[in-house]
C-alpha cells in the first residue's frame, strides 16, 4: 500500500474492495487508512478528508506517523473513513445493514462504535461515516486554530467523525488500559458495561463525569443534575459511543473549540451535552478528563484542511518497525 507524501494531492484509486464496491466508485489512504467516497462525493471532498486523515496521524508532517502504534491498529483493523454526499445516501446504503450481525457478516463492514465490535475483530471494516454536506473546504485565509467553524459560522465534521475513528480503533486498541471503550457484545444495552468487561482511564473518566443521570440507551437517564457533568440524551449512542462522544468533547475543549453561551460552535447545545466550556473550566471540574486531553500522544493541533508533509520519498507503512518488535 503506497502513499506519495511527498504530495498535497493524494492517489485515488479506483479498484475498491468487492464488498464495498455497491456503495463507492474510489477511494484515496493515509498510512494504509483508507477513505472512501461514493460516486456523487465531489474530489475536493475527498481530498480534505484524507489530508484531515493524515494531519491527525501526523502533526508535525515529517511523512511518519507521530504514533505508529496508532497508525498500526487502524490499518490492522482495517479502519475507514465512509464518505457520502449526505445522511439520506448513508441510511439508503451502509446505515441499513451495518448495525446488523447477518448483514456484518454478509457485507463485511460495522461501525467502529457498536458494542457488538472490540479490538479482537480485524476481518470486517470499521468505520466512522461522513457525509460532504457537513464538511467544509479548505479555507486559506482562515488560521488553523481558528477553523473550527468556517466563515459561514459552520463548524466542520471531518474533525469530529475522523477523530473518532482514530481514537476508537487506533488509541484504544493500541493502549486499552489508557484509552479502553468496553464493549459489552453480551449485554450491549447494560449501564453500566458488565463488570468482566475491562475499564480504562477513559471509561473510568466518563462514568465520573456521568454521575448517577443514568444512560439514555439503557433507559435509566434522569434529569441533569449536578454531578452530572456529560449527559449525553440519543438513546441510540450505546456505551462504547458515549466513550467516543466524551472523550472528542474534553479533546475538543481543551483546543479551545467550545462557545461558553454563542450559537456558534455548538453553544448551548454543546453545554447541555458537556458543561464544562473552557480548559480551565474543565481543569477544576474534571480532572480526569482533563488529564486525558492533555495525554501527550493525542493530536496537540487542529487540522486546518491543508497537509503539507516534507519532500520525503514514498514509504510503505509495513516497513516500519512494528508496535513491539
Amino acid at each position: 500500500l503506497w502513499w506519495n507524501c511527498g504530495s498535497k494531492t493524494f492517489e485515488v484509486y479506483s479498484d475498491v474492495p468487492t464488498e464495498l464496491s455497491q456503495w463507492f466508485d474510489r477511494y484515496a489512504q493515509a498510512f494504509g487508512v483508507y477513505v472512501f467516497a461514493s460516486a456523487t462525493v465531489d474530489d475536493w471532498a475527498l481530498q480534505h478528508a484524507v489530508r484531515v486523515l493524515a494531519k491527525f496521524l501526523d502533526q508535525d508532517e515529517n511523512g511518519i506517523p507521530d504514533v505508529p502504534e496508532v497508525a498500526w491498529e487502524l490499518r490492522r483493523h482495517r479502519g475507514a473513513i465512509l464518505l457520502f454526499r449526505n445522511a439520506s445516501e448513508y441510511e439508503d446504503g451502509v446505515g441499513r445493514v451495518a448495525d446488523r450481525p447477518s448483514a456484518i457478516l454478509q457485507h463485511s463492514v460495522i461501525k467502529n462504535d457498536y458494542s457488538i465490535w472490540n479490538c479482537s475483530v480485524t476481518d470486517v471494516w470499521v468505520y466512522s461515516e461522513l457525509f460532504q454536506s457537513e464538511t467544509l473546504e479548505y479555507e486559506s485565509s482562515i488560521p488553523a486554530s481558528l477553523q473550527w467553524e468556517s466563515s459561514s459560522g459552520r463548524v466542520d465534521a471531518a474533525w469530529e467523525e475522523i477523530f473518532h475513528l482514530i481514537s476508537h480503533v487506533g488509541y484504544a486498541c493500541a493502549f486499552p488500559e489508557r484509552w479502553g471503550f468496553r464493549a459489552d457484545a453480551q449485554l450491549p444495552s447494560a449501564y453500566p458495561p458488565s463488570p468482566g468487561v475491562p475499564q480504562s482511564d477513559l471509561t473510568r473518566a466518563l462514568d465520573a463525569a456521568m454521575g448517577d443521570c443514568g444512560a439514555a440507551y439503557a433507559g435509566t437517564q434522569a434529569t441533569k443534575r449536578q454531578g452530572c457533568s456529560y449527559y449525553y440524551e440519543d438513546a441510540s449512542c450505546f456505551y462504547p459511543c458515549l466513550v467516543n462522544e466524551y472523550l472528542f468533547q474534553v479533546w475538543r475543549t481543551n483546543l479551545g473549540g467550545r462557545d461558553c453561551g454563542g450559537s456558534s460552535l455548538g453553544g448551548k447545545a454543546l453545554h447541555r451535552e458537556y458543561s464544562f466550556c473552557t480548559k480551565s473550566m474543565m481543569q477544576v471540574n474534571d480532572t480526569a478528563g482533563f488529564a486525558l486531553a492533555n495525554d501527550l500522544l493525542l493530536p496537540r493541533h487542529l487540522p486546518s484542511g491543508a497537509y503539507r508533509p516534507l519532500p520525503l520519498a514514498a514509504r510503505r507503512l509495513d516497513q516500519l518497525s512494528c508496535p513491539g518488535k
